[in-house]
């Protein structure tokens, strides 16, 4: 009995041995644990280390298959780059150029740039200088095999190209293109040239400066498809050159913060140009308007009081005679009128700032100011147009007829 005693009592110390030993435990393991949360929260995260390498690729060879440059790599084009077939360029994608490089579209084959970036993640076109400056590339080369149902330019920047003189950012050769939202900058030429034949399937809400020439040279009838709300903004007031004149069809000219600086223009074939409020044209030496001479045409030039429509000399110091005026011959349609404008430095080679040549009553002028004219405000010659509420200032006459 005592012994099975003892062996009670044994177990019953080692019981309660463990019982302390277990608490004991129990306690270290909460000081721990209550350690490692609060070490946890007091530890200051860690940025996720990210992958910094740049792939570079180098461009050399004509784009001859369905291709795609993608954002995660820079691709860099050395010399003449073809575009033969259909090329996807995807949002926040950068394309350096070297020196005197540029990209051809639709030249050898039918071919298309689908640049669409977004507000949040544009495309950028540019330099490959350490130090870029307008020029050191030629700029982007739409032709005639372009299949302009697919070539767009969407929230891109394209700068520090163009050659002064002979090329832009962004050519255009007998083919139309879609520009909305680019920043195009900083051209050793042009902003966008647009030859005969060419014009924009769309040209909205883009931004053209720091051009060291004109920011658009562009041809006549590709002028009604640069909308009102591009921003504009020239050097040298050089503004929209229009490099050709026979004008053609039913158009709208916006007013831009830049002038419209015109040789002379034609209208042709029952053309139709509603001119808006504010826009202003400066017409070079021996500049004109002819509407009805060659073929059926109507002006529209329809101004406010606070935003007139000014027709005037490009000349830096302008003067009587710098430009010939605003001609009506017989071929000139009804409802014909010129309200609210400003006609000044005309009357060369004895024009006047209006001359109306045997167009009947088909002619409306009136609230409009004609000055410095070095011949009369108004010629007439067997026409009875309405004239009324008119202004002359130093012009050798005010109504002259024959």
């Amino acid at each position: 009995m005592k012994t099975k005693s003892f062996q009670n009592t044994a177990c019953k110390n080692q019981t309660g041995l463990f019982s302390k030993n277990k608490l004991y435990k129990n306690n270290i393991c909460i000081i721990l644990l209550t350690f490692v949360i609060i070490s946890l929260s007091c530890k200051k995260e860690e940025p996720v280390p990210q992958n910094t390498t740049i792939i570079h690729v180098d461009v050399t060879e004509s784009i001859t298959t369905p291709t795609t440059w993608t954002a995660n790599k820079e691709w860099i084009v050395d010399g003449t780059v073809y575009i033969d077939n259909d090329l996807i360029i995807e949002p926040g994608t950068i394309i350096r150029f070297k020196k005197g490089a540029e990209l051809i579209v639709g030249y050898n084959e039918s071919a298309s740039i689908k640049a669409a970036g977004l507000k949040d993640n544009t495309i950028k076109f540019t330099s490959a200088a350490v130090n870029p400056s307008p020029g050191d590339w030629r700029g982007l080369h739409f032709y005639d095999k372009n299949s302009s149902s697919a070539s767009e330019l969407k929230y891109c920047t394209i700068e520090y190209a163009g050659v002064n003189d002979s090329k832009g950012l962004i050519n255009l050769d007998n083919t139309s293109i879609k520009i909305e939202n680019c920043n195009l900058i900083k051209s050793a030429g042009y902003g966008l040239l647009v030859w005969s034949g060419a014009k924009f399937s769309s040209c909205k809400n883009n931004y053209i400066s720091e051009c060291d020439d004109h920011p658009i040279y562009t041809d006549v009838n590709a002028v009604a498809t640069i909308d009102s709300s591009n921003t504009i903004l020239s050097k040298d007031q050089k503004g929209i050159y229009i490099h050709n004149y026979d004008l053609t069809g039913k158009v709208k000219w916006f007013k831009h913060e830049s002038p419209y600086i015109i040789e002379f223009i034609r209208f042709n074939n029952n053309a139709e140009l509603t001119i808006f409020q504010g826009a202003e044209l400066q017409f070079n030496g021996n500049g004109y308007l002819e509407i009805g001479y060659d073929g059926y045409g109507r002006l529209e030039a329809v101004g406010t009081v606070n935003e007139p429509i000014i027709f005037t000399s490009s000349a830096g110091s302008p003067s009587s005679g710098d430009w010939s005026g605003i001609k009506f011959y017989n071929g000139t349609t009804g409802n014909s009128i010129i309200n609210n404008c400003i006609i000044s430095y005309a009357g060369k080679d004895g024009y006047a700032g209006i001359l109306l040549n045997e167009c009947g009553n088909k002619v409306t002028i009136k609230n409009t100011k004609i000055n410095n004219s070095s011949s009369c405000g108004i010629y007439n010659y067997y026409s009875s147009p309405v004239i009324q509420n008119c202004i002359y200032y130093n012009c050798t006459g005010e109504v002259c007829t024959d």
